[in-house]
């Protein structure tokens, strides 16, 4: 929602804001008072929008004049000294024997200070008003947060520096009908039976031709003189307008229509049978903007070009489908194969301890059975070469070492 704050229109300065004290006043005799003159153009230099002037302590209380006496005291001797300053916006007794002056307020310091007092204000703006001077000027801004809007309504008045300013709605101006074909008002475009003008020369536009204005000039519709058609200082539209108001606050005092509050929720919008009437077919005017023959066979065979590239999409998809599966076999029969290699790596590991069992078994037997041969005549025609190589080839020609032994122990 919109507010409107209404401040003095002083001219933009420096967004400095200090607070100076100053004891610019000397007591001399007959109660005549001087201001310190180097001191007063230092806060010109500084450009302080406030500042104190401080009596000393000699002064009487008596002697201290009044706030109207010490603004005309500084403003003789500005004059006399040849000092530009701005006009006073404040002079204020703000002690025994001190007094506060605020020269000037500014927009940036108007905005710091509005923000100071509702944080969600945002869209600063000043209304400009062409159709009457003002000593003041408005500025106007939004509040997004409705519980802080409600409330400074509430208060009704803002402090800006050392003004207190009131505060309140902003309400639209009311629209005009008129037509943006011929620029006059009263009706709409669509009940206009005139060609469409340029908004500035009054002039009729043809297709094809690019449209430029004869004058710098601006010819009003309305009576065809030097201004904008919708110029709210000619007299036709500022009636229009009053005319406009007038209906419109009778209707609200009617209750025929209602003006809406920022707290209710709008309604859901319900289409009635006429609200939008079918038009005519003959009021209906169809203008090709461009050619649509080589545009129609350009998307047909963009569009083809779709249908091939979605095509060969789907058959890479497909394939790529297909490929993961076969490596995925791929992989389960190498693991069988790795898990069949390690069990037969673990059967031949236990033959091979088993053979060794028996060999050391068996080599054992032979020899304890040798020693106790009870035929020690025939042990010793035995040729030792050929024994001693049989029981070196024990491992792989075990067979032929028993079958010898037991030629040997046979009688």
């Amino acid at each position: 929602m919109k507010k409107r704050l209404r401040i003095n229109d002083h001219p933009p300065r420096n967004e400095q804001v200090e607070q100076h004290q100053l004891p610019t006043l000397a007591p001399p005799h007959h109660h005549q008072h001087s201001f310190n003159i180097n001191v007063l153009k230092r806060i010109l230099s500084s450009n302080l929008t406030r500042f104190f002037i401080i009596f000393d302590a000699s002064v009487e209380p008596k002697n201290i004049p009044s706030s109207i006496q010490v603004a005309i005291m500084r403003k003789k001797c500005f004059t006399q000294n040849q000092i530009p300053i701005k006009e006073l916006s404040m002079c204020v007794q703000a002690g025994e024997r001190r007094f506060k002056f605020a020269v000037d307020i500014n927009q940036d310091i108007v905005r710091q200070q509005i923000l100071k007092t509702i944080p969600d204000a945002v869209g600063f703006s000043s209304i400009l008003y062409h159709h009457r001077q003002r000593a003041t000027y408005d500025i106007r801004f939004t509040v997004r947060s409705l519980e802080q809007y409600q409330t400074a309504l509430e208060l009704g008045r803002l402090s800006i520096g050392q003004h207190y300013l009131p505060l309140t709605t902003f309400l639209t101006g009311y629209r005009l009908t008129y037509c943006t074909a011929c620029w006059k008002i009263g009706h709409m475009r669509d009940k206009c039976q005139s060609p469409v003008s340029c908004r500035k020369c009054i002039g009729p536009y043809t297709n094809g031709v690019n449209h430029s204005c004869q004058n710098d000039t601006f010819i009003c519709a309305q009576c065809g003189g030097n201004h904008f058609c919708l110029d709210s200082i000619f007299p036709v539209v500022k009636k229009s307008r009053e005319e406009l108001k007038l209906a419109v606050d009778k209707a609200l005092a009617s209750g025929a229509i209602k003006r809406s509050a920022p707290s209710e929720v709008s309604r859901p919008f319900q289409q009635q049978t006429n609200d939008f009437p079918l038009l005519n077919q003959g009021q209906v005017i169809s203008r090709p903007v461009w050619t649509t023959s080589d545009n129609e066979s350009l998307h047909f065979n963009l569009k083809q070009e779709m249908s091939d590239l979605v095509v060969i999409i789907k058959a890479l998809s497909e394939t790529m489908i297909r490929m993961e599966k076969s490596f995925n076999d791929l992989n389960n029969r190498i693991e069988v194969q790795h898990k069949s290699t390690i069990l037969h790596c673990s059967s031949i590991c236990a033959i091979i301890d088993r053979v060794q069992i028996m060999s050391s078994w068996v080599q054992d037997s032979v020899l304890t059975k040798w020693e106790n041969n009870p035929c020690p005549l025939s042990n010793q025609s035995i040729p030792l070469n050929v024994l001693t190589y049989n029981v070196q080839g024990w491992g792989t020609r075990a067979l032929e070492v028993m079958d010898l032994i037991f030629k040997v122990d046979s009688p």
